[in-house]
């Protein structure tokens, strides 16, 4: 209720509703009332048994004199999407075909008594006693009047639903969904069905892609229950451009359609893709321009000519053609990229390559693998949002589980002493080593007069050069009427501050989020599906994301981590938990922000499933280097439509990440295209190994289990280094780590916040080194690894590999209490040694590592060989 939306009196949710249900002959009534000084609501809902429902209302003005009454209801997008329409408004009977549009919003009609839309899932008919009007937007429709209201006088609307089963009904099924990527590249059209049953339907199911004019694809066979299921199947297209499919659901004994899906349109996208390797060029005397060719294009002289560069032959799908960008300005430089087999030209597209001066605390998107690099390093943000003021051990108590980022809500604007609280907080996760997100979201909700865009250009600067900085986040869940504000704040952020990318939070979906495609480099998604939804709506958020974005940008999943409130009747379990992360890591997500933490236990409450978050944060952090590797990885297929998996390949080794999104265990064959590998996988993080045949592997998984397996399929990169045969260090380079992220064969003293981790990114031996991270000169931590026996006047040579990242770290090396040595490290590895020889009292004498300074360290190699 409003007066020329000047002054709102009430609007739904802002005030303090009360209800009653009450169970009737008729049916379940739902008795909602409210009241403030200005005015008062009722509202009855009666829920018939047919399935049907009436919702009736009634208003009335306290104060003021007059105002407006503005009410809307909302239309999900699959009845209104090419649907069948009926409508009668002024007497008139109309028909016609209606859809949502690609964006902006439309008024198809107003005043109608009663709307009918007819969609495959079946038919909803709103007769209302006073006439509506409809709008659309990408995302749905809303019903909606308006009227002019007196104070002392009663309005009262009442509304009539009812929706006829669609053709699924008929054969016992039921039909909750139809998701499909519109675009592909691969030459396979990929959909998804949400399927159950009515107590006399088909147990068991065949579900196939057909064309409507050709093959149909592969048919898989799902079984059927109450609760829906999900099931996915794919078909080859064989052509470029559009192609119609219908997904047929059939009965498995004699392949008769039970239901026909369709049309359900798909495009086979460009021959090719080319970006450059990095969003931006520093200190890199070279550029990588990246060209993704269509997965069903021949190969067969093919080449990839990048702007006056001679062509370079396309041996693979993905071809790497360096450039020299030594002599280019800083800014940006647009390249052309041209596709040809021998001298005709299939293909063209034009990359844009963007340089600056180098920065110390610069962070890079990696547009191949869609991830990070800080520090110079692969980086998978895995953290959470914090409320402010701090909680307690909010940071310090969060990065010893192994969490690396961290988004407090701290609004704005800021400047003086508002502002220094957070540079405080800022300088804390520098010293522990956790990145920021950082808030910027005050100035899209206020306007941006002369004075906050001042006040937004000092909050920049003051923050943009700091080490802990990652990335700027600078709307949460928008309305697209902020669009100019935010591409205004995004726009001064890339003036200002090239060096960090900016991101934005959805909750609308994808057709929503690419209005916002001009005010952001990552794309972050937030649904928040338990206890009433699925957790495969994670995985379905994430496809779309991507698939509406070209897999263009990052896309960032912020996994539910609360509730028992709002809308939300409970928490995720750990088992919810786990499966959701993993299908975010699964369906190419590359970072986890959960929301919300507030320690000790109020968000979330169960510290059995935040102790599982913690548990997934070192899994990913082991994840990295597979996740960020950007290497062309085969095609994995999942024998169990519940369980959804992925494979990486990373230097010789294929990782496969599977998930079981079921509430039953599943025996699941996992079989990798084009791989006949036999042999051994390790079973990441359960410490045993499983048999691969064929580049196969069966086994089961838990219900809402995880797996992640790795295939030694080869060549596997050659060490310069290598054990001493006579080295009496157990697990010298840390490559052995029964408990994922941990070093196993010693003990450790971490006083603060102090860590020490075992780090899949950097090592000088092996896959793995040891990081160190001392906050502060009072929190040093140091490592005992498992003794060595040694013999009285026999000299042994002690030795490790280390650098820093900054030059003058100091680390500690011992042997027992024989002998100590400081070195001071640089931000190259060196080798560090010394010798010693044991007196008479020493016979079993534990190494010793540790900090000497504040600062961060990388460990590898450590060995006491006799001499």
């Amino acid at each position: 209720m409003h007066r020329a939306w000047e002054d709102v009196f009430y609007r739904t949710h802002q005030g303090d509703e009360t209800g009653s249900l009450e169970e009737r002959p008729e049916g379940s009534v739902l008795t909602i009332a409210d009241r403030n000084e200005h005015f008062q609501l009722q509202k009855r809902i009666l829920l018939r048994r047919d399935g049907s429902f009436r919702v009736e209302h009634a208003y009335e003005v306290l104060d003021p004199e007059r105002a407006e009454l503005q009410l809307l209801w909302g239309i999900g997008k699959p009845w209104i999407d090419a649907s069948q329409y009926r409508l009668l408004a002024n007497g008139q009977e109309k028909t016609g075909e209606l859809s949502c549009p690609a964006e902006g919003r439309i008024d198809p009609w107003a005043g109608a008594a009663e709307q009918t839309f007819t969609t495959r899932y079946g038919t909803l008919t709103i007769t209302a006693e006073r006439p509506l009007n409809l709008l659309c937007t990408p995302t749905g429709g809303s019903l909606w009047y308006g009227q002019a209201m007196a104070r002392g006088e009663r309005y009262t609307q009442a509304i009539d639903v009812r929706v006829e089963p669609g053709p699924a009904a008929e054969t016992g099924l039921r039909l909750a969904g139809v998701d499909w990527a519109k675009t592909v590249r691969d030459g396979r059209a990929k959909f998804t069905l949400n399927l159950s049953r009515t107590a006399d339907g088909p147990q068991r199911v065949q579900v196939r892609a057909e064309r409507t004019a050709g093959e149909a694809g592969e048919a898989v066979l799902a079984d059927l229950g109450a609760e829906a299921t999900e099931v996915r199947c794919e078909a080859p297209l064989a052509s470029r451009g559009q192609v119609t499919f219908s997904v047929v659901i059939a009965d498995p004994a004699d392949g008769k359609a039970l239901l026909r899906v369709g049309p359900l349109p798909v495009d086979s996208s460009p021959y090719l893709r080319a970006r450059p390797r990095l969003s931006l060029y520093t200190h890199e005397a070279e550029a990588e321009i990246v060209g993704d060719l269509a997965e069903d294009l021949d190969l067969n002289g093919l080449s990839l000519a990048v702007g006056d560069r001679g062509a370079v032959a396309a041996t693979a799908r993905r071809v790497v053609v360096p450039v020299d960008i030594a002599a280019l300005p800083d800014g940006e430089t647009e390249v052309a990229c041209r596709l040809l087999r021998g001298e005709e030209l299939l293909a063209r597209a034009t990359v844009s390559i963007r340089k600056a001066p180098p920065r110390a605390n610069e962070v890079k998107i990696d547009n191949v693998s869609r991830s990070l690099i800080a520090d110079g390093l692969p980086f998978v943000p895995f953290g959470y949002y914090a409320y402010y003021p701090l909680s307690e051990g909010v940071m310090d108590g969060e990065v010893v589980r192994g969490f690396n980022l961290f988004s407090p809500y701290h609004g704005g604007p800021h400047e003086g002493e508002k502002h220094q609280p957070i540079l405080e907080y800022l300088d804390r996760c520098a010293q522990i080593g956790m990145r920021v997100n950082y808030h910027l979201m005050w100035p899209y909700r206020g306007g941006l007069t002369d004075e906050r865009m001042a006040l937004l250009r000092a909050e920049i600067e003051a923050v943009r050069d700091h080490p802990a900085l990652l990335s700027w986040y600078i709307a949460d869940e928008p309305e697209t009427e902020h669009i100019p504000a935010l591409t205004r704040v995004y726009e001064l952020l890339k003036e200002l501050d090239p060096y960090h990318p900016v991101t934005i939070v959805f909750c609308q979906g994808c057709e929503h989020a690419l209005k916002f495609a001009g005010a952001m480099d990552i794309m972050m998604a937030d649904p928040y599906p338990i206890p009433s939804g699925q957790v495969t709506s994670v995985s379905r958020t994430v496809d779309s994301f991507n698939e509406a974005f070209g897999f263009g940008i990052p896309m960032w999943m912020v996994p539910q981590a609360f509730g028992g409130n709002e809308w939300w009747q409970r928490e995720p379990t750990a088992a919810e938990q786990r499966v959701m992360t993993y299908l975010s890591l699964i369906h190419d997500a590359r970072a986890v922000q959960y929301f919300i933490r507030k320690p000790p236990v109020s968000f979330p409450k169960s510290p059995i499933m935040w102790s599982e978050c913690g548990t997934l944060a070192l899994e990913t952090a082991e994840l990295t280097p597979a996740l960020t590797s950007g290497e062309l990885s085969p095609r994995v297929t999942a024998s169990v439509p519940e369980v959804h998996a992925c494979a990486l390949r990373d230097r010789g080794i294929i990782t496969i990440l599977a998930a079981n999104t079921g509430k039953t265990p599943q025996t699941v064959r996992l079989q990798l295209d084009g791989v006949d590998f036999t042999g051994e996988a390790d079973v990441l993080f359960e410490d045993r190994k499983v048999t691969v045949k064929a580049g196969a592997i069966e086994e089961p998984i838990d219900a809402f289990g995880t797996r992640a397996y790795a295939i030694p399929v080869g060549p596997l990169p050659e060490d310069d280094l290598s054990v001493d045969p006579q080295n009496l260090v157990i697990d010298p380079s840390w490559e052995n780590t029964p408990s994922v992220g941990t070093p196993s064969a010693c003990y450790a003293n971490l006083p603060g916040a102090a860590t020490c981790g075992v780090d899949s990114r950097l090592a000088r031996h092996g896959r793995h080194s040891l990081r160190m991270t001392a906050p502060t000169a009072g929190e040093l931590p140091s490592l005992q690894p498992f003794p060595v026996r040694v013999q009285e006047g026999r000299p042994y040579r002690v030795s490790i590999w280390a650098k820093g990242k900054t030059d003058g770290v100091i680390l500690k090396v011992s042997l027992g209490g024989l002998a100590t040595r400081e070195f001071p490290l640089t931000t190259e590895w060196g080798e560090y040694t010394f010798q010693v020889t044991p007196g008479k009292d020493a016979s079993r004498v534990s190494p010793g590592l540790a900090l000497g300074s504040a600062g961060v360290a990388w460990l590898d190699l450590l060995q006491v060989v006799p001499q």
